[in-house]
């Protein structure tokens, strides 16, 4: 296992906008994140407080390079595109990991792909010089992060006794640009602006992400 918050940055110097998945009535989730994080409670894991639970879609800006208008903007392009996307269900749940980390797999992939793609190319169109992250799109929702360089024996262990519970289904009807923070050993991050999706019975011609 590998800390983290040894990578470079941290503070308001850092603050950067996201496209966020946020879940706010996603009870089932929170309750499954509860009893993983239960288990997972060693001293080398700082655990994501239940009510920050997240689907990092995509970055948008360095808070010191865009100006109210470049957001406003790529919001309105984000609302644009977003026009035919109809809200979905996904199941978040079989708890995994990376050395600095651990969350949930997302499933389908599909929509969330598509969902990304969207916002990433609303962003470019706006900021074409935005630093987006083109590597290969992970859908997942963190629970923890690694503090310290340690043996994973016991972590893999207790993962692996945590596959057995079941996935939670989240409604997602909505993506957020939020503003965030990396803050010690921890992220803070607060709402911007959120674009809502059609419900399923309110046009004949939305379509699932």
């Amino acid at each position: 296992m590998a800390n983290h918050w040894a990578r470079p940055g941290g503070g308001p110097a850092n603050r950067s906008f996201y496209w966020y998945l946020t879940f706010p009535r996603g009870r089932q989730l929170r309750e499954l994140a509860r009893r993983c994080q239960k288990e997972i409670s060693f001293s080398y894991y700082d655990l994501t407080p239940l009510d920050d639970l997240h689907l990092t879609v995509n970055r948008v800006a360095y808070q010191n390079t865009v100006g109210a208008s470049d957001l406003d903007a790529v919001i309105a392009k984000a609302r644009e595109v977003c026009q035919s996307v109809t809200a979905f269900t996904v199941s978040v749940g079989r708890l995994s990991g990376t050395p600095g980390a651990l969350g949930f797999n997302v499933s389908p992939y599909e929509p969330l792909r598509n969902l990304h793609d969207r916002l990433t190319a609303a962003t470019l169109q706006v900021l074409p010089d935005a630093p987006v992250k083109h590597r290969e799109f992970h859908a997942h929702v963190a629970v923890a992060y690694g503090n310290a360089d340690v043996p994973s024996a016991e972590a893999v262990a207790v993962v692996e006794q945590l596959h057995r519970l079941p996935e939670a289904d989240v409604l997602v009807d909505g993506v957020s640009l939020v503003l965030l923070e990396r803050d010690h050993r921890s992220y803070r991050w607060q709402t911007v602006e959120t674009v809502a999706f059609a419900k399923a019975h309110d046009a004949d011609s939305a379509t699932s992400c």
